[in-house]
């Protein structure tokens, strides 16, 4: 994007902004813009609040019941989860102080030049996250940190005739399917599906052609099985028919399968799905299944608990029943943020003043050191008093003992 030869125009153009948003990666060189042209930052994130959010807006976010995004546990964690969440919190703190921070604050020099990084990160207003409470973890926010997940959910879009007819044929049920596969995968996802009553759907950038090849020579996929390219996601969920849905356990599925009341098989390729299919599978819509124990016994064993065990399906419908259950739509929620920060130019009262310490401070750092310092020279003076007093009481005893012993002898 800095790259961008329109990009750079931009740069060195007069224009005048109301707003900047922006999508809030692990960018924070492009904050930066909110200082070039003046004007207030609202962040959009793909995801809930983790470090780096927590970090611009001085959000408390305790080891004890907040996971990190990399854990791979829900809020509900033992002692030794609790000891692993703090030390995972404290290294993913420092790699971002000392090394994601110095590159950021080395593209923004590079790009934007006479703009502090720590001064353009004051300057943001508010940030919308794709989270909400029943699907992500409960976890304190600021108030200029706007959740708005389910935003992305669509029920309008058309689905292509083709996919409207495998849906409604589907007698005995479809399972749809959207995980990524390497052809290792694929060849086990062929053969399992080969062996299932219910129709599949699979999103998949592998043609017929190239399953077949993957799987063995003359081989055909599956007459239940129809490759797509692309899908209205959420409107395939909507329909009656399809009974689970098999997803590598991102954010955005999850939502969209707890928003239809469809159970999940969730299959993680990293640790933020990992993390993420572990509150689903908490929450009893989903089970996980381990990427290293793929298998056709595994993957159907999978599928036959979420359709076959009522309690998957009850229990996405109760999460289906949170979602819809909100005071505003997450659409109209973000709107009237956005133009909240253009109405009070820039919100800035919304701010903690968190953000304007050190991090050293944030955490109190400061005030423990100088504390122990203290406790130790105290601990040192009243060590230094004791022993003198006892130096100087066990002198008056053996004195006193001594003349004793004198006197005995006279």
């Amino acid at each position: 994007m800095l790259n961008d030869n329109n990009f750079q125009v931009l740069l060195q153009s007069n224009k005048h902004f109301d707003l900047i948003i922006l999508e809030y990666s692990i960018n924070d060189a492009l904050i930066g813009l909110g200082q070039k042209f003046n004007a207030p930052v609202v962040l959009l994130s793909p995801r809930p609040s983790s470090a780096a959010e927590n970090h611009i807006f001085a959000n408390p976010a305790p080891a004890a019941f907040i996971p990190n995004v990399f854990s791979g546990y829900t809020g509900f964690m033992n002692f030794w989860q609790r000891v692993r969440n703090l030390f995972l919190n404290s290294y993913v703190n420092l790699y971002r102080r000392t090394f994601d921070q110095p590159f950021q604050r080395a593209v923004l020099n590079q790009w934007i030049s006479g703009i502090e990084l720590d001064d353009a990160m004051k300057n943001v207003s508010l940030i919308l996250l794709n989270s909400l409470p029943g699907i992500t973890e409960p976890v304190p926010h600021m108030p200029n940190m706007i959740e708005i997940g389910g935003l992305h959910v669509e029920e309008d879009a058309d689905v292509p005739r083709d996919i409207v007819k495998f849906l409604d044929e589907a007698n005995e049920g479809v399972i749809l399917h959207t995980g990524y596969a390497n052809r290792d995968e694929a060849e086990i996802y062929v053969k399992t599906f080969a062996r299932l009553t219910m129709k599949v759907l699979w999103k998949t950038d592998f043609t017929y052609n190239d399953l077949e090849d993957i799987t063995c020579s003359g081989c055909s996929v599956p007459d239940n099985v129809k490759l797509v390219s692309s899908l209205p996601q959420e409107n395939v969920l909507a329909h009656k028919n399809v009974k689970a849905f098999i997803t590598n356990g991102n954010l955005f599925d999850l939502i969209d399968a707890a928003y239809f009341g469809v159970p999940v098989v969730g299959i993680p390729k990293d640790l933020v799905e990992e993390t993420n299919m572990a509150l689903a599978v908490e929450n009893k819509y989903a089970v996980e299944l381990s990427n290293n124990d793929l298998t056709e016994e595994n993957i159907i064993r999978a599928i036959d608990e979420v359709v076959l065990n009522p309690r998957y399906k009850a229990n996405a419908e109760l999460k289906s029943a949170i979602i819809k259950d909100q005071e505003t739509k997450p659409l109209d929620r973000a709107t009237y943020w956005v133009e909240y920060v253009i109405r009070h130019k820039g919100a800035y009262h919304l701010q903690s003043p968190g953000i304007f310490l050190k991090w050293y401070q944030r955490s109190m750092i400061d005030i423990i050191l100088i504390l122990g310092v203290l406790d130790i020279i105290l601990f040192l003076i009243f060590y230094y008093i004791f022993k003198h007093i006892i130096h100087h009481v066990m002198k008056l005893y053996k004195r006193k003992k001594s003349e004793k012993y004198v006197k005995l002898i006279e």
